[in-house]
């Protein structure tokens, strides 16, 4: 029997700093009563040690793993892309989890990111 990937998670995970739950918390819970091995960032509430705590996470388990990386339209789209630059660089398979009713904006502001962003991933999943 072939061994289930890991699933790398990436959200903005500040509940504990008390800030609004993500519902990567509830998504956690399932894969992982699934039988998947998740781990996932980034609790770090400074943005450059956040987006560092994501990079490296992805880093230290991109053998065997599937990334999940969800995308705000707000300055936390950019740390989607730096996520799914280094996924795409390295052959990291990776799906985007869309989030905020701003998106289409932001897909307007910034079209070659978002092109290499969501064009580069396995899938692209609306959740709402």
């Amino acid at each position: 029997m072939q061994k289930k990937k890991d699933i790398v998670y990436i959200d903005n995970f500040l509940a504990e700093h008390g800030r609004t739950p993500v519902t990567g918390f509830a998504m956690i819970k399932l894969l992982s009563s699934e039988g998947f091995n998740v781990v996932y960032a980034s609790s770090k509430t400074n943005k450059l040690r956040r987006l560092a705590d994501m990079l490296g996470t992805i880093w230290r388990h991109r053998k065997n793993s599937i990334v999940l990386i969800a995308v705000y339209s707000t300055s936390a789209f950019y740390f989607a892309w730096l996520c799914g630059k280094l996924c795409s660089r390295f052959y990291i398979p990776y799906i985007t989890c869309l989030h905020g009713g701003n998106l289409p904006h932001r897909i307007k502001r910034s079209p070659l990111k978002s092109a290499r962003l969501f064009g580069n991933a396995s899938m692209n999943v609306a959740v709402s």
